[in-house]
């Protein structure tokens, strides 16, 4: 089950109290890993939300981890406003609306902030590549040999495969936007290389770039579970995100 930790936050514009919870790090081990960096315990993701958008006064800006306070006095008589209302800018992801929702805003976000320092840049971008990626990120849930073995009633299960096939459908739909987004970080992580350059075989693979990913792949003399099963992928021109552990 997932488990977290309460913060206090206050927004610097216009001093509204907001409440917070990050992920404990029992929690964490326990969650499933996909490939592309996502990190989801119980169907809730818990990768750190770095952005926030005040539900007050609109005012967007960073958490740092100097801005959470375990504690404020007279909390209660503050009101504060709950995680629920900011925690992905108050989208819905259990229904498809809000999901493209959260897609819009990052976009939105991505105008609006410029300029940025270059780690801002690819958290968002990274934020964006998930946010499209849930819209199937499930969807093997939905298919059709999981559905006919799952205990639930015909209704549930039928709700399930079009929920699943209407996000894949938003997926290949917004194509576009989702290649515009996962390419200009390529760039960012060309220019500012990660720790670990498997991160950027899992992007070209994404992008439809095999022969990159191959050949990045191969200046990788390590080989995990994850690198095999990139290899397997990038062989079959396979580019959807997979699960990693958990």
């Amino acid at each position: 089950m997932t488990s977290f930790e309460l913060f206090y936050v206050q927004c610097p514009c216009c001093g509204a109290w907001l409440t917070g919870k990050k992920a404990k790090a029992e929690t964490i081990s326990q969650s499933v890993l996909y490939s592309d960096g996502m990190v989801i315990s119980d169907l809730f993701p818990v990768n750190p939300q770095k952005l926030v958008c005040c539900p007050a006064c609109s005012h967007a800006f960073w958490l740092e981890p100097h801005h959470e306070h375990a504690k404020v006095e007279g909390i209660t008589e503050i009101g504060p406003y709950s995680w629920g209302s900011w925690r992905f800018f108050g989208a819905n992801l259990d229904e498809n609306r809000g999901r493209m929702a959260l897609i819009r805003h990052y976009h939105r976000i991505l105008e609006q902030l410029k300029p940025f320092q270059p780690e801002q840049e690819i958290y968002l971008r990274y934020a964006l590549l998930w946010a499209y990626n849930d819209l199937y990120r499930h969807s093997q849930e939905g298919s059709i040999g999981r559905l006919l073995r799952s205990q639930s009633s015909l209704r549930v299960r039928f709700n399930q495969y079009l929920f699943h096939r209407e996000g894949l459908k938003l997926f290949l739909a917004n194509q576009n936007g989702f290649g515009r987004n996962i390419n200009r970080l390529i760039s960012l992580l060309k220019q500012y290389p990660p720790d670990d350059l498997v991160q950027l075989v899992e992007l070209y693979r994404e992008a439809g770039d095999f022969q990159k990913a191959r050949d990045l792949l191969k200046s990788i003399p390590r080989r995990t579970h994850y690198i095999n099963r990139l290899l397997a992928c990038i062989q079959v021109s396979d580019k959807k995100v997979f699960r990693v552990a958990g």
